[in-house]
């Protein structure tokens, strides 16, 4: 009988473990639905999450102004400024392909003074794809006072690469693909399927392992720049 009761206990506790577990799973989480203008709806959003803005065209890139305030970068070629209010400027020259276009951005780590954001797009060159990188300064929802720091980066459809960062030294590193090269990104003379390093002004820096603007090469198509604590 001992043996039975121990079985029937075992049978119970199951019994209501399980059903303690579908409860949980079950339960419901409060979401607020948002809609696109075509009424189609997009993915539910929970108590803890708030939508900032919708209806985006293939964003690619989000940087924060010293101040908080959100930029967003769209492949088609839009740069917006998400604050108290919109405001969307286009980028010249912009040709958006397959996975090129306005791609990546950076705000200068000296913003507070020079005002300067950089961006890395795609554009033609004659009949040739290419991407480059432009600086900008950045005042009143305005961008003006180009400068292309690095240009004729080879581009393609895919493998454009396209993102940009300043490391702890400073200097600006510029993440381009092969352009479907695939040879080229072991090539030491060509941009393409490397990590690029230069001054915020473009001029290279002095400690260059190539004497040219490459650090480090052989890339398919990076698409990440980062850093440890220890500025590895």
């Amino acid at each position: 009988m001992r043996k039975y009761a121990i079985l029937i206990t075992i049978i119970i506790v199951t019994i209501i473990a399980g059903a303690i577990f579908w409860v949980k799973r079950d339960a419901v989480v409060p979401v607020a639905f948002q809609t696109t203008e075509s009424g189609t709806p997009m993915a539910p959003v929970t108590e803890a999450e708030q939508v900032v803005i919708g209806n985006l065209d293939t964003p690619w890139e989000i940087a924060f102004l010293p101040d908080k305030t959100m930029l967003v970068t769209e492949r088609s070629g839009s740069f917006l400024l998400i604050a108290g209010t919109q405001a969307n400027v286009e980028i010249a020259d912009v040709v958006e392909t397959s996975e090129g276009g306005l791609l990546g951005m950076v705000i200068h780590p000296k913003f507070i003074e020079n005002k300067k954001i950089y961006f890395y797009y795609t554009t033609r060159s004659g009949n040739s794809i290419i991407n480059r990188v432009e600086s900008y300064k950045f005042d009143n929802n305005q961008l003006y006072n180009k400068q292309i720091i690095v240009d004729n980066i080879p581009g393609s459809n895919n493998h454009d690469g396209g993102r940009i960062a300043f490391g702890p030294d400073g200097y600006l590193y510029i993440a381009t693909g092969d352009a479907g090269v695939e040879n080229n990104a072991q090539n030491t003379n060509s941009l393409s399927g490397k990590i690029l390093r230069v001054k915020d002004d473009g001029n290279l820096p002095s400690d260059n392992p190539f004497n040219n603007k490459i650090y480090s090469y052989g890339h398919r198509n990076p698409q990440g720049l980062a850093w440890d604590a220890n500025g590895v």
